[in-house]
Parts: C-alpha cells; structure tokens; sequence
C-alpha cells in the first residue's frame, strides 16, 4: 500500500469520526432539549394543581350539615334577643317538625327502603354505581350530573363563580366524597 492510499484512507476514517461525533453531539442536544421541556411541562403542571388545589373547603364540612342528630341543617332556626342570650323564637321548617323515620313492616328502623333509594337514584343519577363521582361533561358544561357534584355544588362551593376552574374543583371534590364517605352513605 502506498503513502498516498494510506493517507487518504486515514482522512476518511477521521472524516467518519468527525461526523460520529457531530450526530452524537446532536442526539444529546435534542436529549437535553426535550428533557428540558418535560421538565417545565412537569412544573406547570405541579403549580397549576397546586393552585387549582389551593383553598378548598375541608370535607368535614359535609358530616357537620347532615349527620342526625346534630346536623346544622338539621337544627330549627331560633331567634335571639339583642343579647344574644335569650331565645325569643324557634322556627321549625315544616317538613321537619313532622319528621319520622319511614318504617317497613317487619324491618328494623335502621333499614332504607331499598326501592325509595333506587328510585332516587334513577331520577338523579342513573350512573350513580359506575360513576368515579364526577362526569367529564358536567367538568365542560358546568352541569352537575352527579350526586357528589350536586352535594359539592350546593353545599361547599355554592360562594364560588362559575366557569372551568370552578367546575374542576367541584369535580376533584365529588370524587373525594364517594372516595372518602362511600356511596352508600351519600
């Protein structure tokens, strides 16, 4: 072999690496380049469900309005003096003051009629067993489809505007209700 081949034989081999490496030195740019971006995709996402997050309402709000006998919605109005001492009057709502448990024959007191709630159910929340809770439409169209949205709806974020960001607290809260408090007990 002579000196010229040799020669030109080792420029082609350096010309191979020199290409080698800038491919390499490509591949990592684009690495870096798309991890870089996940990464702030990663923190945009952390700080938008952080802020999404932040202030809602506890969910121990929910036994203190409903659970018998000391529920707050289940207490009468009383009116009080100026002292605040003295009460002057108790309003009892109608439907409340006649009040009972519905009875079944032969059933124990502590049993729901099972075809009441069913019907409830149907009329409400068809989905009401297969539901997660929440339903993507009701987060859209800010319809509260469901029964843990009704509740969240009427009863923890009644104060707050409607629109997206509202509709997804509500859904993000519903979800937490059937997770937290089953849904025999909604």
């Amino acid at each position: 072999m002579s000196l010229a081949t040799q020669l030109a034989s080792s420029r082609r081999q350096r010309r191979k690496k020199k290409s080698g490496n800038l491919a390499t030195w490509s591949g990592w740019g684009i690495a870096a380049i798309i991890s870089v971006g996940i990464a702030v995709l990663l923190v945009g996402l952390v700080f938008g469900y952080t802020r999404l997050t932040a202030g809602l309402p506890s969910l121990e709000t929910l036994p203190l309005l409903f659970e018998a006998p000391n529920g707050l919605l289940l207490q009468p109005t009383r009116l009080y003096d100026r002292t605040g001492e003295k009460v002057i009057l108790t309003l009892m709502s109608p439907a409340a003051a006649s009040r009972l448990p519905i009875k079944i024959a032969g059933q124990p007191a502590e049993l729901q009629p099972k075809a009441l709630i069913e019907a409830t159910l149907a009329s409400q929340d068809p989905t009401f067993w297969q539901n997660p809770g929440y339903t993507l439409k009701g987060l859209l169209d800010g319809t509260h489809s469901t029964l843990a949205q009704k509740l969240v709806n009427e009863f923890l974020l009644a104060h707050e505007t409607p629109g997206l960001q509202r509709n997804i607290r509500e859904g993000l809260l519903a979800a937490q209700i059937i997770q937290r408090f089953g849904r025999e007990k909604i």
